[in-house]
């Protein structure tokens, strides 16, 4: 796994350090996290599943000043996942990317983390339709 892509979901959980009343809780998990935990107060959250190494993290979009442009886009989120074949880590290194596929929603712990595997046999999606 790439240190960038714990890097990525750490930072995006990290950052909640104000209340909102439409806060919802989501996993935070890592490849090589022992448990997952929950983090509370997140506009949504996020699955994000890079091909390359096949690994699967989760974490949430935390509800700050700095994010609230999101929440409308954010509220629509059903949980589907696009896929993205240069999600660049750091704006300062933009040769420093991978193919991922990354998957919002919007209700209480609904990104309930899984191995890549089980997404790829669930037809890269987080759910069994």
């Amino acid at each position: 796994m790439s240190i960038f892509s714990a890097v990525l979901i750490f930072s995006l959980t990290a950052i909640a350090a104000t209340k909102s009343a439409n806060g919802i809780q989501c996993w935070v998990s890592n490849e090589g996290t022992v448990s997952p935990r929950v983090v509370s107060n997140q506009l949504g959250c996020l699955s994000l599943f890079q091909t390359e190494d096949r690994v699967a993290s989760f974490g949430g979009v935390p509800s700050t000043p700095r994010t609230a442009h999101r929440q409308a886009e954010l509220a629509m989120a059903d949980g589907s996942c696009k896929k993205i074949e240069k999600l660049v880590y750091q704006a300062d290194k933009t040769n420093d990317y991978a193919s991922v596929y990354l998957c919002y929603c919007n209700t209480h712990l609904c990104n309930t983390p899984m191995k890549f595997k089980e997404f790829e046999d669930n037809g890269f999606e987080t759910s069994k339709h």
